[in-house]
């Protein structure tokens, strides 16, 4: 299920165990008046329900007896925070999470949520564990693009995979697209590598998140720290979140800013994806021409500038000269004449 705020999750979970008979009609109204207390009185029915089944199945009949109150089985509830979920909203989707996971154990919870989705999540070490899940490693993107072709998709080589993966990694919506992209009926006209077509198809949102990334009027207050951050990272230096706020989650999803990604799993910063480093280098090399046109510009200003200076300050010698006049003598100026 997929989860806007706290609300929505309580009402997704309900409508998830709704029935499908004649009472569903009553049950949807139940679900319009949800809050949490109505989850743990449905949660325990279903607990209950279970484990009549299990003794049911050992037995062999259609016993409802309930089980021995050994049997630790609780339902799990699976939900995903959408990517643009404000930090108080993800507060009250957790609040939902641990009532029923940790008060009243009556279910174990997952939320599914991008790395810009952890900002607002309340820190309870005790209670949370995290797991990052990265992209796949070479052997898992084949075997996915595999079960790709067998579905249909039209076949990408073990060269034009590689280059995929160097260029654009391994993600797997990235390689879906990429399967898309080469069963098109005009994919056998165009020019250029399958990889060409992906880095083609995100060029326009991955310039557009960098660019917003190193904007220095989306937030004056973190623009050096971000630029040092994209620097360091082009530099391969190791970024931990000691240097860089975590707040940085939450400038990059409310400005389309995804530029980089914080790993969980080895507690570093790094880039999106090989394309975000690619559009950071252009990006840097572009800033970094403008910056030296800006000063050869400003140097070529300040030499035609004296070199006027100079020409006044002769001319005002030589009309006061008399050796000038007389001899043709130009008159001698001190170094450092300036307007």
């Amino acid at each position: 299920m997929k989860a806007k705020r706290g609300e929505d999750a309580v009402h997704h979970i309900l409508r998830a165990l709704a029935p499908k008979d004649a009472t569903k009609a009553a049950f949807d109204d139940m679900v319009k008046e949800a809050n949490l207390d109505t989850l743990t009185p449905v949660f325990k029915a279903a607990i209950e329900a279970h484990r009549s089944q299990v003794v049911a199945k050992a037995k062999g009949d259609k016993s409802s007896e309930p089980a021995a109150s050994g049997d630790g089985w609780v339902p799990t509830v699976i939900i995903e925070l959408d990517r643009n979920l404000q930090p108080d909203d993800v507060a009250e989707v957790c609040r939902v999470a641990k009532l029923l996971a940790c008060e009243e154990k009556v279910a174990a919870v997952v939320l599914v949520l991008s790395d810009a989705g952890t900002t607002g999540i309340p820190p309870d070490i005790s209670r949370q564990s995290f797991l990052w899940l990265g992209d796949f490693s070479q052997e898992e993107a084949d075997a996915f693009l595999d079960a790709l072709e067998m579905q249909g998709g039209s076949r990408v080589t073990p060269e034009e995979r590689l280059e995929v993966y160097s260029r654009v990694g391994t993600r797997a919506a990235m390689l879906a697209d990429l399967v898309d992209l080469v069963s098109l009926p005009a994919a056998t006209e165009r020019k250029g590598t399958p990889a060409d077509w992906l880095c083609d198809r995100m060029a326009v949102d991955v310039e557009t998140q960098v660019i917003n990334f190193l904007k220095p009027v989306l937030d004056p207050a973190s623009h050096s720290a971000r630029v040092l951050l994209l620097q360091d990272l082009m530099d391969g230096k190791t970024v931990t979140h000691k240097r860089v706020d975590l707040a940085l989650n939450a400038f990059m999803k409310n400005n389309n800013a995804h530029a980089v990604v914080f790993n969980r799993d080895t507690g570093r910063w790094q880039f999106a994806t090989p394309i975000h480093r690619q559009a950071v280098a252009a990006a840097m090399a572009e800033a970094k021409a403008a910056e030296e046109a800006a000063a050869r510009a400003a140097e070529e200003a300040a030499v035609a500038k004296a070199q006027v200076a100079r020409e006044k300050a002769l001319q005002l010698a030589r009309a006061k000269s008399w050796r000038y006049w007389l001899y043709g003598r130009e008159p001698t100026l001190p170094k450092d004449v300036s307007a």
